[in-house]
């Protein structure tokens, strides 16, 4: 159910992504199905999309490395909430993958490959009948010195022997930190406010 929920709110996002910048660049950003660190790669910030069903805007972070921004880019915590919807509202996942391969145009090659790498079988349909819908507006956070993530940089001072450590998640309640301001072309997509 994790895993259906986090592909379900990459999909949003992709979905919106190509409405906003074209379907060549939006697939092209979403690199976390090729296992990059982060979900989406643009210039200026990468951005690593959680997606929960809690009231409150709680996400699992897996690794010491997820939220470790490149050198060159910003790094921003894109938190999604959604609920079960009744059967009249809300969009399966297949009805989330069926829209973003409809838009996909000349790249649905591609997407099919990424769709795939995340573990997306059109001949599981079947097996993900729950009908999702936003509980909330989504919310970009920045990662910065601020921002309550374990890295190794870290644990290395606080931990000895840090290196021995592996398999390492937590979980983060990022509801009551203020809200960051995406670059115009991304900012759509979340609360219109920020810093």
């Amino acid at each position: 159910p994790e895993e259906e929920v986090g592909l379900v709110g990459e999909l949003m996002f992709l979905n919106f992504l190509i409405h906003t910048i074209g379907a060549g660049p939006a697939i092209t950003a979403w690199q976390g199905p090729s296992s990059e660190e982060h979900d989406f790669v643009f210039s200026d910030v990468d951005l690593e999309v959680k997606t929960t069903i809690s009231e409150r805007r709680r996400h699992v972070i897996s690794g010491l490395t997820q939220l470790v921004a490149r050198p060159d880019a910003a790094l921003a915590l894109l938190s999604i909430q959604l609920t079960r919807s009744g059967s009249s509202g809300g969009t399966t996942l297949p009805g989330h993958v069926a829209q973003v391969r409809n838009l996909a145009g000349g790249h649905i090659a591609r997407l099919d490959l990424l769709l795939k790498a995340v573990g997306w079988s059109i001949n599981d349909a079947d097996l993900y009948p729950t009908r999702w819908t936003s509980r909330s507006t989504p919310r970009a956070y920045r990662v910065d010195k601020s921002f309550p993530a374990i890295t190794a940089e870290a644990l290395a001072v606080a931990v000895p022997n840090a290196g021995l450590l592996s398999d390492v998640s937590y979980r983060v309640d990022v509801t009551d930190l203020e809200p960051y301001k995406l670059p115009k072309a991304l900012s759509g997509f979340v609360e219109p406010k920020g810093n």
